[in-house]
């Protein structure tokens, strides 16, 4: 009948089955020689891959004002054994939280990379977030990826007070009592 053939045909299955039993497979495994990746198990092992970025995740603190070019971390890229060991697509910062361009990834040696400052903006403790959380992305040769999280921490450094204006161009006179306060000795020093 017409309604037994649609049933067998939605419910039949899409691809050849196999006489083959699961523990038969298994046994295939064990018995063959196993190859450095092991195509017939790739699928059940992709969860314990081995990271392209060695070193991170990681958290590093850097003092406020730093220049363009200052390192704040070193970390490796490491190739799977199906590349050749060349990165198709090097290190990249592909989000940062919150969203800067103060940081840049270079190379610094064969599969060695440096995140740095880059000066733009200049990073300020008073006013700018004190925390930064960089997404950085590689690719290698056989189409494996990789995201980890570098943290960067702005420390607040003890500066010197500035003056603007007219305070910046005259003179300064400071008064410290130096006695009690029924004795009109000062010391005064100029600035």
């Amino acid at each position: 009948s017409l309604l037994s053939l649609i049933t067998s045909l939605l419910f039949a299955p899409s691809f050849p089955v196999s006489s083959r039993s699961a523990p038969a497979e298994e046994e295939r495994h064990s018995q063959e020689p196993r190859p450095e990746v092991c195509t017939h198990c790739s699928a059940r092992r992709r969860g314990r891959r081995t990271p392209l970025l060695r070193g991170l995740p990681t958290t590093r603190t850097i003092e406020e004002n730093a220049p363009a070019g200052v390192s704040i971390y070193t970390f490796n890229v490491t190739g799977s054994p199906l590349s050749s060991g060349v990165v198709a697509i090097h290190p990249t910062i592909v989000n940062s939280n919150p969203l800067t361009e103060a940081f840049a990834i270079v190379p610094a040696g064969d599969l060695v990379y440096r995140v740095v400052t880059t000066g733009n903006p200049i990073l300020d403790y008073e006013t700018m977030p004190k925390c930064f959380d960089l997404q950085i992305f590689v690719e290698d040769t056989a189409g494996r990826t990789d995201l980890k999280t570098l943290t960067v921490q702005v420390a607040d450094k003890n500066e010197r007070p500035v003056f603007w204006g007219n305070m910046a161009t005259q003179s300064k006179i400071m008064a410290a009592p130096e006695k009690s306060s029924t004795q009109k000795d000062d010391i005064r020093c100029r600035i």
